[in-house]
């Protein structure tokens, strides 16, 4: 088949680049997805453009495909996508088993112009300029491929295997051509895998409580059970906005009685329809749950019987060490070695695998040491926090921390959290307290209390294959640390050179605090930079080697439950031939492990006996996994996800609830030290710059967020002709109070600005913005602004032991710009 001949905006030879989308009226958009709500292309050169005359397939029929979409926004939906005369003209939702899950999105109903999106990448390209000046020569895949493996070859021989450095993120969340190859690719060349420290502060706290699975945080009850809840807590979860997919399971609560609470700086759509709006301070939300917890212990209200036989609470701890008690310490061998409780019925301090009514309360003594129960600790520490107190952290009135409180007490209670809170250092200790909340309550483990954010991560990978039969990932570097290593060229005290990058489903410099120091510390000592992907972005604008990847419905796939909105492994087909020059990102990694002498060892294998490599597991077997039969059916089913944690059995070593977290660990270790006392129990920590008590205030009164947008999916989607129609260029949100006494009008360009850098937007003035905060909705590039990027006001800030990224740990201003 012929593939369609673009007369396309950049240059097949220089790449030359523009910011500006092709137009498509909003008549013609309305009129093309009126029908049954799916996008169509009808006429798809003609309409955008775009392409000149579409060359005939080699038969003039029209066929359909049913494919995923793989962004991490999570929902991870079926589309059913048609083929007409060679080119995918129409996207539409495709049904699952159970019809609650189908739906598709803004995003989704227009991924049909992201393949013929003019900045597309279509051949290999050489940086022809400077890093960033967007020039660039083509040349062939045998010389791309030879000049990466020349380089890296001779890397290796200057400085070690490790100077290797790749970092993949979520851009393509499938098994084929995203982290199962990479991560096996990697371990095999000896290279350093770089984590991306993205959304990941908020699970690391409720991890430890309820127990990791394999992404170091629990999945949540299915949003089908949201219903079944009497109140429903929403805390800084932009649900209409960031999860379109899963709102109608929140609005089916609604319309059946269920009370719904949103806990947020901002009044979003959620708020319009709660029945209590919290207009939190920005990174307080802590100190809210602490002190909700403290009118729940202060009148009585816990779950007295979830506290004995399903948590930590009567654990006795020894006080000298911060450790359990445990058997061994009474002189008895036992499997596990069980933590050690006083025993009311029995009078004794026995294992509580043996105790029939363990005391949750009173100070006890063994051989000289002293002794209390994980309860006593706790209830000292939520002391610290009442509603007064609170009232002057968060700006919630105290009379409300009560009442609140007296909501979080009562039966059938579900606390959903997005990942705004996480973005501050104290998103760990939220995620920490708000699972110990559940803790307190018993609001957890049954149909009714959801908790988390709203997933499933059902189905373990065969990680003898993903990691080449290595013990570990060698070398791991948080994205965080990397200018650290960097500029020192010491990782964990040893010496550690980095001197080349691999970006592969990640746009790092969109999606990383503190741009411009990447951008002009990290970068520069790099000495080759190689990044596949779809279109031209942030990060491939400075790469050296550029290597186009295919669209979503351009490769057939598998698609696994990570982070999934509904309980089905999918099967995704391959709608159309890759456009252009591309190859998946396996068969890229294919070519490059030839030419470094790895290709015996990489994937000698098919696709189709890879992926059944990696479900070679006992839940794959138990499901019936292997790529014959999820391709047969389409989707299968992966059973027990359900309800998360379901008869309030946790992961825990002890199967229980443990709020007293025995041993805080890091998410990262990079040689860190660790506050371990700190960290037991959830105790408040104000954000790191974000604070009005913070000196920095003065000069940069205003706390910056950028949630994510309705029109992207963190860097995807960010030139989608249809959606840039609806929102056009990027924008900031202002309360008119803030705007007036800086004389900005709506409508008007500002800069927002800080030490660190600054960028321009449209300010949109909105009452639903709390004064003092500047939000701007993420995802665009820096070249689509009028100067800078968003990302050039955040910094560094993170907390060792979540290690992620505070993309709300800013402190800026704002001014009207008058630059033409």
């Amino acid at each position: 088949m012929k593939q369609p001949n673009p007369t396309a905006r950049r240059s097949d030879e220089t790449g030359a680049s523009s910011s500006n989308a092709p137009s498509i009226s909003r008549r013609a958009f309305v009129g093309a997805t009126a029908a049954l709500g799916a996008a169509s292309l009808g006429g798809a050169a003609d309409l955008f453009g775009t392409y000149g005359e579409a060359q005939a397939a080699e038969a003039a029929e029209e066929r359909t495909f049913e494919c995923v979409c793989r962004p991490n926004c999570h929902g991870f939906c079926r589309h059913k996508v048609t083929v007409r005369d060679g080119l995918v003209v129409k996207s539409e939702r495709a049904s699952f088993p159970d019809s609650r899950y189908d739906r598709i999105c803004l995003r989704g109903i227009t991924s049909l112009q992201r393949i013929y999106d003019p900045d597309r990448i279509k051949y290999p390209m050489r940086r022809a300029g400077e890093r960033g000046e967007d020039k660039w020569e083509r040349i062939t895949w045998e010389e791309a491929i030879d000049t990466i493996a020349t380089k890296w070859k001779d890397i290796i021989a200057r400085y070690g295997s490790q100077a290797l450095a790749f970092h993949h993120s979520g851009g393509d969340v499938s098994l084929l051509n995203c982290w199962p190859t990479i991560t096996r690719f990697t371990n095999l060349l000896g290279g350093t895998y770089i984590d991306y420290n993205t959304d990941m502060g908020i699970d690391h706290g409720t991890g430890q409580v309820f127990g990791a699975n394999d992404w170091n945080g629990p999945s949540s009850n299915d949003p089908s059970d949201w219903k079944n809840s009497k109140t429903i807590f929403l805390w800084g979860y932009n649900i209409t906005e960031a999860n379109i997919q899963a709102w109608h399971f929140l609005a089916d609560a609604l319309e059946g009685g269920t009370k719904l609470v949103v806990v947020d700086p901002v009044f979003t759509t959620a708020a319009s329809k709660a029945h209590a709006y919290v207009p939190i301070r920005p990174g307080s939300d802590l100190a809210l749950v602490l002190g909700m917890a403290h009118v729940i212990v202060e009148e009585g209200l816990e779950n007295e019987t979830f506290l004995r036989d399903k948590s930590c609470a009567p654990f006795l701890v020894n006080q000298q060490t911060g450790k359990f008690l445990r058997a061994s310490d009474l002189g008895l061998a036992l499997e596990g070695d069980p933590a050690a409780v006083f025993d009311e019925a029995r009078g004794e301090i026995v294992p509580v695998t043996e105790a029939k009514t363990p005391a949750l309360s009173g100070d006890r003594s063994h051989d000289g040491l002293e002794l209390r129960t994980a309860w006593d600790m706790l209830r000292d520490e939520l002391a610290k926090y009442p509603p007064e107190r609170v009232e002057e952290l968060t700006d919630v009135a105290a009379n409300t921390v009560v009442e609140l409180a007296h909501l979080q007490a009562g039966e059938l209670v579900s606390n959903l959290h997005g990942f705004g809170n996480g973005c501050y250092v104290n998103g760990g200790v939220f995620g920490h307290a708000l699972a110990t909340l559940a803790s307190i309550t018993g609001n957890i483990g049954k149909s009714g209390c959801s908790f988390g954010f709203p997933v499933h991560v059902g189905v373990a990978v065969n990680d003898a294959w993903l990691r080449a039969d290595l013990a570990k990932i060698p070398g791991g570097i948080p994205t965080l640390v990397l200018p650290e290593v960097i500029a020192t060229g010491k990782f964990h005290g040893e010496d550690f050179p980095i001197k080349a990058l691999h970006f592969s489903n990640s746009n790092a410099l969109s999606n990383t605090v503190n741009h411009n120091v990447l951008r002009e510390q990290v970068l520069p000592n790099i000495e080759l930079i190689v990044t596949q992907d779809v279109t031209f972005n942030d990060t491939v604008r400075y790469s050296d080697i550029v290597l186009p990847t295919p669209n979503y419905y351009e490769e057939e796939e598998l698609v696994a439950l990570f982070f999934a909105q509904h309980p089905y492994m999918q099967h995704s087909d391959k709608a159309v031939d890759p456009l252009f020059e591309a190859k998946s990102d396996t068969e890229i990694l294919r070519l490059l492990a030839d030419a470094m002498g790895i290709g015996d060892q990489f994937m000698p294998m098919s696709d189709e006996e890879a992926c059944d490599l990696l479900f070679d597991t006992p839940l794959g077997r138990e499901c019936g996994l292997t790529f014959a039969n999820l391709k047969e059916k389409g989707v299968i089913k992966v059973p027990g996800l359900d309800i998360m944690f379901e008869g309030q059995k946790f992961n825990t070593p002890s199967g229980r609830a443990e709020f007293y977290v025995e041993n805080p660990a890091a998410r990262n270790d990079y040689g860190q030290e660790l506050d371990v006392d700190h960290a037991h129990l959830p105790q408040w920590e104000e954000p790191a710059e974000a604070w009005p008590e913070n000196p920095l205030a003065k000069k940069y009164p205003l706390v910056v967020i950028t949630p994510k947008a309705r029109y992207r999916v963190h860097g995807q989607w960010f030139n989608v002709p249809a959606l840039r129609e609806m929102d056009p260029e990027p924008t900031t949100y202002l309360n008119p109070q803030d705007a007036q006494a800086r004389g900005i009008a709506d409508g008007d360009y500002v800069e927002v600005f800080n030490d660190r850098g600054g960028y321009v937007a449209r300010c949109i003035l909105s009452e639903g913005i709390r004064p003092g905060v500047i939000s701007t909705p993420k995802g665009w590039q820096r070249n689509q602004h009028k100067r800078g990027g968003y990302q050039e006001v955040t910094g560094g800030h993170f907390d060792p032991f979540t290690v992620n990224n505070s993309f709300y740990e800013t402190l800026a201003d704002v001014r009207k710009w008058e630059e033409e």
